[in-house]
């Protein structure tokens, strides 16, 4: 997530993602060989498991909404976040979110089952926490 640099009450001023000459390009438009794909599935997965662990459900993430800067991933739009805790869509949510992650990068050869992600996550993050 680019880290905010300022706000005021109607807007928060974020990181610049992307060089002098243009933003970083989403992920949808970026081909990585096969050891970038996993690496940068992987920071998403490990992102993912940051929020659970601060009860935010992305709910909307797709290659749409991650930036590719060269050698990470940088994740925007998160206005449609929400509480596990108190969302009792969240689970779904998740499940669309790392399914839309699985799906994106199986193009590159990156194997997870979506299920079993979400399973786990939702096991060790907020049914265990509740």
């Amino acid at each position: 997530m680019p880290r905010p640099l300022g706000r005021t009450e109607g807007a928060i001023a974020m990181e610049w993602i992307g060089d002098a000459d243009a933003p970083a390009p989403q992920l949808k438009d970026v081909r990585l060989d096969a050891s970038q794909a996993q690496a940068a599935f992987d920071a998403l997965m490990a992102d993912i498991e940051l929020w659970l662990a601060c009860n935010v459900v992305h709910g909307d993430l797709s290659a749409y909404n991650v930036l590719w800067d060269g050698s990470r991933v940088v994740t925007i739009d998160f206005p449609q976040a929400c509480d596990p805790r108190v969302n009792s869509s969240a689970e779904g949510l998740l499940f669309r979110d790392v399914a839309n992650v699985c799906k994106h990068f199986g193009r590159w050869g990156v194997r997870a089952e979506a299920g079993a992600v979400v399973d786990d996550l939702w096991t060790r993050f907020i049914s265990g926490a509740l």
